[in-house]
């Protein structure tokens, strides 16, 4: 049995015994209509329904479902995603896993919703679709299950999906700031789905999972718009659901606040909650077009709730044609950590960011200078991007010579002060800065546009002093830690620094004073603040302070 249908198999059986439990505890008091969690702005079954007041002018309105399904004949893995939007707009996704086969349809119709409950019917040349909530033999709604109908005839879905779970609120109370824009905003996740699907003609029972999503009101992120984003929804299995944003304001800069990184999860069956805290770092990165780049592999960090887990596409090639923009929208893997045990799971990413080839500008020396050292090399990244952040390489040639000679590697800082001693004065040289993301895949370089003079330093004592009072604080290891991390920095001329740590609401929890030392140091944290006692969870700073240099950095403590 292959892993995939291992852990489908493990959902569905998880899913199959919590229904048992809550039939025989409660009978899943949740599952009737009408639904309302206390202290949400979203009721059920009529917010599951179109709202007119977001028409495409005013707002968006989207209704989403992505899924993971085993065929029964073949056992061959599949997954599908549907998207229907308020501007008359329908995206159907359908992939064979098992042979890499993706297929996107992107169809313009008549799309037609009730504003009493989901249902919802969308016309085409070919034929209707339709998703709507499945009633009973006296046409009363069965609530949080539903039938879904979509695509031609070589490529088909014919679905009933079935809540497991309450909906997932997201915010905690359904309305958030999407960006520059407001949202209502639920998900349901962990549906049981049984079926029939068609591919290639060919036509067999399915059973898996599905996501549901349900998204409207005054907000406006598209491909092509001046916002984008990346999005996932996880479902992991040992009962956890999460869904993640990162959105990118029109800088590329993603705002440290709760409009700009949402994070909502289902810890159990019954508790959700919501966070900003988290962290996503981008492992990878897949070429898409000559100078356009999508991420391509994730971490995931959430101090809070001590995940620490790994997102990985099945296969690249999953991205939509679309008139406005293409996008990445495809089937994934998870695997990692949760509160000290293994997990794995699923997820969905939903990536609207693109990145770009680095533009980079050196700043000086540019050519034409006589260069003593006394000053650091410059460059300027011309399109930064919070999504990937470079690391740099400085190079210099001499005048003649037929190859670059390696200065520094892997900074981050787009300064570097260059010790010019060791070349002789009156050489003609050129620098030359490579910049690229994590795994090379992004790269992007610049030299001075003309050679420079090296000549003496003014007064060689002073460049010395230079040298020898610079610091580097360098990042933590291993980060994120459980027991105990390292802190090291360095110091060029013997001083006494200190090293603060302080927690993410900028209160002081460690002090390291009077460090009096030269050259690489370090010190050790176990995680007890100044009193003696253990601090919980989270993202924490800490600070090297020389009096006249401070430098800080981020680490996380994962318990």
């Amino acid at each position: 049995m292959t892993r995939d249908i291992r852990i489908i198999y493990s959902i569905v059986i998880t899913v199959s015994l919590n229904i048992i439990f809550y039939s025989q505890l409660n009978a899943q008091w949740w599952k009737s209509y009408p639904y309302h969690k206390e202290g949400t702005v979203i009721y059920f079954p009529k917010d599951e329904g179109s709202h007119p007041e977001y028409e495409p002018a005013l707002g968006t309105e989207w209704w989403y479902v992505n899924m993971h399904l085993q065929g029964e004949t073949t056992h061959r893995n599949y997954s599908a995603m549907v998207a229907y939007f308020n501007y008359k707009f329908r995206i159907f996704n359908i992939t064979d896993e098992t042979n890499h086969e993706f297929l996107s349809f992107t169809n313009f119709g008549l799309l037609n919703v009730s504003q009493d409950c989901l249902d919802l019917m969308f016309v085409l040349f070919e034929g209707t679709e339709r998703w709507f909530t499945k009633t009973d033999t006296l046409g009363e709604l069965l609530p949080f299950q539903y039938h879904l109908k979509v695509g031609g005839n070589n490529y088909h879905l014919n679905l009933d999906l079935d809540a497991q779970k309450p909906p997932l609120i997201i915010g905690m109370d359904g309305l958030i700031t999407v960006g520059t824009g407001d949202s209502y905003y639920y998900s349901q996740t962990q549906l049981t789905v049984t079926g029939k699907l068609t591919f290639r003609g060919k036509t067999e029972p399915v059973m898996g999972i599905a996501w549901i999503d349900h998204q409207y009101g005054p907000f406006l992120v598209t491909p092509g718009g001046e916002e984008s984003y990346e999005w996932f929804s996880l479902q992991l299995d040992n009962g956890m659901d999460i869904n993640l944003w990162n959105i990118f304001a029109g800088d590329n800069k993603i705002p440290q606040d709760d409009s700009h990184r949402i994070f909502t999860i289902y810890i159990d069956d019954q508790t959700q909650d919501t966070s900003s805290t988290f962290i996503l770092e981008r492992l990878s990165f897949w070429k898409y077009s000559e100078a356009s780049y999508f991420s391509s592999g994730w971490r995931l960090i959430d101090p809070v709730h001590r995940i620490d887990v790994t997102i990985t596409p099945l296969f690249q090639d999953q991205v939509v044609p679309f008139s406005e923009g293409d996008f990445w929208e495809g089937s994934c893997d998870v695997n990692g950590i949760v509160d000290g045990d293994s997990v794995k799971g699923y997820a969905f990413a939903e990536l609207l960011h693109m990145y770009e080839t680095p533009i980079i500008t050196v700043i000086s020396p540019n050519g034409g200078e006589q260069w003593d050292g006394s000053q650091p090399v410059v460059w300027k990244l011309e399109n930064a991007d919070d999504g990937n952040p470079l690391r740099y390489d400085l190079y210099y040639k001499v005048d003649g010579d037929s190859q670059f000679s390696l200065i520094i590697a892997e900074i981050t800082d787009t300064t570097y002060l260059w010790n010019v001693s060791e070349l002789a004065p009156r050489d003609s040289c050129l620098v030359k800065v490579v910049g690229y993301s994590v795994d090379s895949t992004i790269a992007g370089t610049d030299v001075s546009d003309d050679i420079f003079s090296i000549v003496p330093p003014t007064r060689v004592e002073n460049y010395a002093d230079m040298e020898r009072n610079s610091y580097k604080l360098f990042q933590n290891y291993p980060n994120p830690f459980n027991h105990q991390t390292t802190i090291r920095f360095e110091i060029k001329k013997a001083s006494k620094v200190s090293v603060k740590i302080y927690n993410i609401h900028g209160q002081l929890i460690k002090v390291f004073n009077n460090l009096n030392t030269e050259g690489v140091a370090k010190i050790e944290w176990d995680g007890i603040d100044q009193l003696g006692q253990v601090v919980s969870s989270g993202v924490y700073l800490y600070r090297l302070d020389s009096g006249d240099h401070v430098e800080t950095k981020r680490m996380v403590l994962l318990k």
